[in-house]
Parts: C-alpha cells; sequence; structure tokens
C-alpha cells in the first residue's frame, strides 16, 4: 500500500491528493521500477485528463505538470517499454509550454476559459524547466523530441537574459526591484 498525506498533513492513503502528489513517484519509479504502486500516479492521471488530453486539476492547467506529471509519467513509460505512455509524457510538456510561453512572457497558469496567471513567477517557470529537462532527459535518444529542444532552449535564453548580477532571479523574473526568489 502506499502511506501518504497531502501539503496539510491530511493522511491519503492509497491515493493522490492533486496533479502535484505525482513527483514522489518519480523516485519510486527510479528505485523499484516494477513496483505495483506505480499504477496509482496512472490511474489519477488518467481520472484527471480533460478533452485536449491535458492532465489537470480541474479547469486549471499548471506549470507544476510539467514536473509532477510528465517527468514521472516518462520514467515509467521508458521503464516498462510502453510508448504510448511516453507520448503523453510529452504531450503534457508540449501543452504546457503551448500554453504558457509565448517568447515574451510566460504564465504559470492555463484555465478552461483561457485566463492566465502567474506572469512571469520565478517558481512557476523553474517547475516548467525542470519538468521539461528531466522529462527530456528521460527520453533521449528519441527522434521525436527536437521540438521540446528548441522549445526548451528558447524559455531558457529568455529566462537567462532576466538573470540578476547576483546569480538569483526576482520573484517576477523582469522586474528586478522585487526580492530574489530562493
Amino acid at each position: 500500500g502506499l502511506v501518504y498525506e497531502n501539503p496539510k498533513s491530511t493522511p491519503n492513503d492509497g491515493r493522490l491528493y492533486g496533479i502535484e502528489g505525482g513527483l514522489p513517484f518519480a523516485a519510486l519509479a527510479r528505485l523499484h521500477p516494477q513496483d505495483a504502486r506505480l499504477d496509482l500516479p496512472l490511474a489519477f492521471w488518467e481520472s484527471r485528463r480533460r478533452p485536449t488530453g491535458s492532465i489537470q486539476d480541474g479547469g486549471h492547467l499548471s506549470s507544476e505538470g510539467s514536473y509532477t506529471i510528465a517527468y514521472p509519467m516518462a520514467l515509467i513509460a521508458a521503464h516498462r517499454g510502453d510508448e504510448k505512455l511516453m507520448l503523453d509524457a510529452l504531450y503534457q510538456c508540449r501543452i504546457r509550454q503551448a500554453r504558457f510561453f509565448d517568447g515574451q512572457e510566460f504564465w504559470r497558469t492555463y484555465d478552461d476559459d483561457g485566463k492566465r496567471g502567474n506572469r512571469n513567477w520565478a517558481r512557476g517557470i523553474a517547475w516548467q524547466m525542470l519538468g521539461l529537462v528531466r522529462t527530456l532527459e528521460v527520453a533521449r535518444g528519441r527522434n521525436d523530441v527536437g521540438d521540446l529542444l528548441i522549445q526548451q532552449e528558447r524559455l531558457a535564453d529568455w529566462v537567462i537574459r532576466h538573470q540578476r548580477e547576483d546569480g538569483l532571479w526576482s520573484v517576477i523574473v523582469n522586474e528586478p526591484q522585487l526580492v530574489p526568489d530562493t
């Protein structure tokens, strides 16, 4: 079984509490790729699939999903040799990159009604980049990820331009007068 608590220390034994709860399954997939508990996030993610194919909590798509859905999904797919699951992991990165980054601004959230939120928030950018890079690392050697490599490079080039002299980024990356996000 799975003994699990959400961020508010509420027991969620045997189930995920939300899309952010998927990241620990990346570690489980690396250490114990045949563990039956890896079926838990797969079932959860499928229960959160939207008509667009994105996996999200309700009508709210967030950059966290690149790190907490796509990355662990890619690891599970790689260990199981599941091509369909790997394509789904790559799609989770693609749809987020398309919804969040236009080359000039990064939005951490995208709602079903088209509303975006958390413009240029450093932590949201970090989640997107971590998820994308780690998913691409798992998918290394594939010939169908060139677009994601280009998108990652575009995002990295953009965010590097906003790096502060102290090596950090402001909480809103393009507003250097704000405090650094540590």
